[in-house]
């Protein structure tokens, strides 16, 4: 049976053309070259990547085509490689994309010499900075993968699903597979196609053996699709909150002989969208409880691993969110494969650039060129994915004010439609950037040879970078004029629906979605419904602080299906637009160096939720009441907060040194009150619920102890306890990890959290405690860090401070089985290790 090959090109090596790394040394895919540079206060990007640098890295490996390659089809598939990449066989050049997150395919079977071995190389130029307004990373930061197809083949994308009809009472659903086989003789060939149940004793793991009787079957022309037509029956559907999975199994044969297979996982359900109904997955309505979020990894940077993508669609999950918003370029492979299992609905978004830059060297140079091509791509990656529910086409573009901009935007849904008429189509507009930009104010516009200042006014030719002296320091691109202007008005202008330009700007691009999506926007849900009936519309992007507001209008509005938050996992780069500062620290919304990550999320950096995803389980419903508390030191000092982040409260009533001192306490629940007690003594019940932002805040004077909060009803019936204590007695530092074995792939990873903490586990927020960490045996040490904004140290070389208590280890298994074993040592808390074991991978 001849099915072809596909493999992973893991091993590498890498070189840059500056600084200490010009010497090739070897890498395991995926690597992020960036986040191994040394951060500088003075490196062009500046604060959107977190101070750190640009460069030019060749990626080479040797790629042995053996004899029996000669009459095959062999291609190279790259999951995403940032940025301006170039492909080289034997230095010839072959390929690329300028795109550091489109998805590209290289064939390279013209270019081989068979029967010895090939250079194979890729130049990932990230030179040019900045081109992005968060940290992008660099380099081969996503899988790379080798294909070797028969003479026989299905066709790049050649296999797609999609779900006509989910059955109702007991009615079989139907499905269809269109199928694209490729065939050098041009002769047809017979085509079938099994769907078997994932989890049924009958499929061994994830490679199931098709049964004797396909579901579906047909003959096939080379090269023309050919859609096979069936039904299932009893057929288990798809949702975030059923997310049952089938193996779809392809097979192109010409008799007996089995010439080319492909397999996937896949979904049965539907979905649909109206004004009066909503959002509706299989019949059922559904709200999207959702965050955005950006594709770096924190302590890893941007290295996409499984296993990273994985983790963070369960931390999520269990926070309580059902939807993701891709921040702001496609998502990867494993994250929406970890989406399908586990049950979150995506927007997958192309692009944060149109034709207009946000920065000197962006995308929008390359965007009238290539936004065809990344499109197709980002639609024939999610097309299969029951997860993918809408298309995104862009974040902010002030553009789609304008009829140039207007018509390009009807285009890209077009063409979203004809490639995949079973997804919605959206954007994130924002109505305030809208109005200025239709007023000629051009705030987000850097292109053409002119640099603008916030109003569009030219300050001459754009000034090529003088190798020979140091940078300038870093200028604040004129998109974050846009963010310090949002954190002002917020309460102001954007939730309050007093500007016709609001409608006026936004109402051509909003004609051309399926739904409308609204970023800052909320203050015109209730007046654009009334003025368009039959819009549908999503929040794409909120504040985390606004979130009960937010929440109680998608309950309250047929029409409006959702609100994302931004953002749901806090990340590296646009440096600091979360943090609050205090007194003589009060600097702008974008921070100066050392500010490395944004300092906003429902989750941090490392992993842990905040007291912004409590916030958001209280306005989804939750009655048990949550209990936070403000540092005492910064209560009463003058601050300077940021919209991106509600309060510096966090979940502890541990502060050593502090007792004595007044602190505020926040309960956080969708009772109607909650009582909070100290040591036994009730300290007062306040309400609480939507009308009082889900919030209850107490003035306390911090003692160590135990905090009491209960939450009550309408009728005063106890709708919830929770607790929080002092951590008492010796402190030490302790080790967990989410796993103990790890597969021998070169690709799995554990997540070792290190706390400082009492015998009872509770956690005592010290930071600037040193660490150091070691692994040896099976196993490496792939990043370690903490959730500090501004951290002492990088990621990638074994040290680190903690922050709040605690930090993380991340171990990544090697090729070999045996045993690992973390070391990590504290300065005064002396030494823990953790002992893991990486076995053999099944079916290997």
């Amino acid at each position: 049976m001849s099915t072809g090959l596909r493999r992973p090109l893991d091993h590498w090596t890498v070189s840059s053309d500056q600084g200490e790394g010009r010497a090739p040394r070897p890498v395991v895919l995926p690597h992020d070259a960036m986040v191994h540079e040394r951060r500088d206060p003075w490196v062009p990007a500046g604060p959107a990547s977190g101070y750190f640098p640009g460069g030019r890295y060749t990626y080479a490996t040797t790629l042995h085509a053996p004899e029996e390659w000669r009459e095959l089809h062999t291609s190279v598939v790259f999951e995403g490689v940032y940025r301006h990449s170039t492909v080289l066989v034997d230095g010839v050049v072959v390929g690329g994309r300028p795109s550091g997150y489109a998805e590209f395919s290289v064939d390279i079977s013209q270019h081989l010499s068979f029967g010895r071995d090939n250079l194979l190389e890729v130049v990932a130029d990230n030179t040019a900075m900045p081109d992005t307004r968060w940290y992008s990373g660099s380099g081969l930061y996503r899988r790379v993968w080798l294909r070797v197809d028969g003479p026989t083949r299905f066709a790049p994308d050649g296999v797609r699903f999609r779900t006509t009809a989910t059955g109702a009472a007991g009615t079989p659903a139907q499905v269809e597979v269109e199928v694209t086989v490729l065939a050098d003789d041009g002769a047809p060939v017979e085509v079938d196609a099994f769907l078997l149940r994932r989890g049924d004793e009958a499929v061994p793991g994830l490679t199931p053996s098709a049964p004797d009787a396909p579901d579906g079957t047909g003959t096939a022309q080379a090269g023309v699709p050919t859609v096979l037509a069936f039904e299932v029956t009893r057929a288990a559907l798809w949702s975030a909150d059923t997310p049952t999975l089938y193996d779809l199994v392809v097979r192109a044969r010409r008799g007996a002989e089995v010439l080319a297979e492909h397999r996937d996982q896949v979904g049965l359900r539907c979905v649909s969208v109206d004004p009066t109904d909503g959002l509706r997955v299989n019949g059922e309505p559904v709200l999207l409880r959702g965050g955005c979020m950006h594709h770096d990894h924190g302590v890893l940077g941007a290295a996409g691993f499984r296993d990273a993508e994985h983790r963070r669609v369960k931390v999520l999950k269990d926070v309580g969110f059902n939807a993701v918003r891709a921040g702001h370029a496609p998502l990867s492979r494993d994250l929406l494969d970890a989406c399908d299992q586990l049950g979150m609905y995506v927007v997958d978004e192309l692009t944060d650039v149109w034709f207009r830059p946000k920065a000197p060297h962006d995308y929008a140079h390359d965007f009238r060129a290539w936004w065809r091509d990344d499109l197709a791509s980002m639609v024939a990656k999610d097309r299969n994915h029951p997860s993918v529910i809408f298309y995104s086409l862009g974040n902010e573009n002030g553009e789609t004010a304008l009829e140039d901009g207007i018509a390009v935007g009807r285009e890209m849904a077009d063409l979203c439609r004809q490639l995949d008429p079973t997804r919605l189509v959206t954007a994130g507009i924002n109505p305030f950037l809208n109005a200025l930009a239709s007023a000629g104010i051009g705030l987000l516009n850097m292109g053409g040879d002119t640099e603008s200042d916030p109003v569009g006014k030219k300050r001459g030719p754009r000034r090529e970078q003088d190798p020979t002296r140091p940078a300038d320091p870093p200028k604040l691109a004129s998109s974050t004029l846009v963010n310090q202007l949002m954190n002002v008005l917020n309460d102001k202008i954007l939730t309050r629906p007093r500007l016709p330009r609001f409608d006026s700007s936004t109402r051509g691009i909003f004609k051309a979605l399926d739904v409308a999506g609204y970023n800052y926007g909320s203050g015109q849900y209730a007046l654009h419904g009334q003025r368009h009936p039959g819009r549908v519309m999503v929040g794409t992007e909120t504040n985390p602080k606004d979130i009960v507001r937010n929440w109680k209008l998608v309950e309250e509005l047929p029409f409006l299906i959702g609100d994302f938050m931004w953002t749901a996992w806090d990340y590296l780069g646009e440096a600091g637009i979360g943090s609050w500062t205090y007194g003589a620290e009060r600097v702008g919304l974008i921070k100066p160096y050392p500010w490395l990550t944004a300092d906003c999320g429902a989750v941090d950096l490392i992993g842990q939720t905040t007291a912004a995803a409590l916030l958001a389980q209280a306005a989804w419903g939750r009655t048990e009441p949550a209990i936070v508390s403000r540092p005492p030191h910064r209560v009463g000092v003058k601050k300077t907060p940021s919209n991106w982040r509600g309060t510096d409260a966090l979940q502890t009533w541990t502060w050593p040194g502090r007792e004595g001192t007044a602190t505020e306490v926040e309960v956080y629940t969708s009772a109607a009150a909650v009582e909070l007690w100290q040591q036994g003594r009730c300290l007062g019940r306040r309400p609480a619920g939507r009308e009082h932002g889900c919030t209850a805040v107490f003035p306390v004077t911090y003692q160590p102890g135990e905090l009491v909060a209960i939450a009550y009803g309408a009728d005063g019936g106890t709708l919830g306890r929770t607790s929080l204590r002092t951590a008492s007695g010796d402190v030490s530092m302790r080790l967990r990890t989410d796993r103990t074995v790890l597969a021998a792939d070169e690709q799995a990873l554990a997540f070792v959290t290190v706390e400082l903490a009492d015998s009872q586990g509770t956690v005592v927020p010290l930071s600037g405690v040193f660490l150091r960490a070691t692994v040896e045996g099976a196993a490496s040490l792939a990043g370690f860090g903490s959730a500090d904004p501004k951290p002492p140290t990088g990621f990638t070389g074994g040290f680190s401070a903690t922050f709040n208590g605690r930090a993380l280890a991340v171990v990544r298994a090697g090729a070999e089985t045996g045993g690992a074993t973390l070391e990590v040592a504290a300065d005064g808390y002396g030494e823990q290790s953790l002992r893991l074991t990486v076995e053999s991978v099944a079916g290997s």
